[in-house]
């Protein structure tokens, strides 16, 4: 039998998590904590793949003069006849916009999620921090300034829907 990160249960990746964690580590262990954070989110269900969120997310800023999309648009996009249902549909735009940002991470692109704002057109505080926060827990170099990065991804995103990069096939 296997014996790498992808042979372990959900249950052992957990607590292999929960013991960095608890002693405040990223490594030491027989995996890194952002290979095991990797490993749990690659297991996560989504009614989307990633790469079929990130395609939509860069086809729609496309189409807008802004070049970026609202949650409300891209989740038209990605189930056209349903209805937006208050929380339950922003869990799963949650969940959505997390398997985007793995197959971003795994495929070492900039994390395009980014460009999902709110109706303002603007990311919240929550969001920036949690978009940082997830780029810094896979073991992604961030920086200091949460800012600074979400504009640095931005720019970077930007370069994708500008056609001046492509996604990998």
């Amino acid at each position: 039998m296997k014996s790498g990160i992808e042979n372990l249960t959900d249950e052992e990746l957990e607590n292999f998590v929960n013991n960095y964690q608890r002693a405040r580590k990223t490594e030491g262990g027989k995996y890194p904590l952002s290979s095991l954070v990797l490993e749990q989110e690659k297991r996560k269900k989504s009614h989307f793949s990633g790469r079929e969120t990130v395609e939509a997310i860069i086809r729609l800023c496309r189409q807008t003069r802004e070049h970026h999309v609202t949650y409300g648009t891209l989740y038209s996009c990605l189930a056209p006849r349903a209805v937006w249902k208050g929380n339950a549909t922003q869990s799963l735009m949650s969940k959505v916009l997390d398997k985007a940002a793995y197959y971003c991470v795994s495929n070492q692109l900039p994390i395009l999620t980014v460009l999902v704002v709110r109706v303002n057109g603007k990311l919240s505080e929550e969001a920036v921090l949690n978009i940082y926060n997830y780029a810094k827990k896979f073991g992604l170099e961030v920086g200091f300034d949460p800012i600074a990065y979400i504009d640095e991804q931005v720019h970077q995103s930007l370069k994708f829907v500008s056609g001046e990069i492509e996604l990998p096939a």
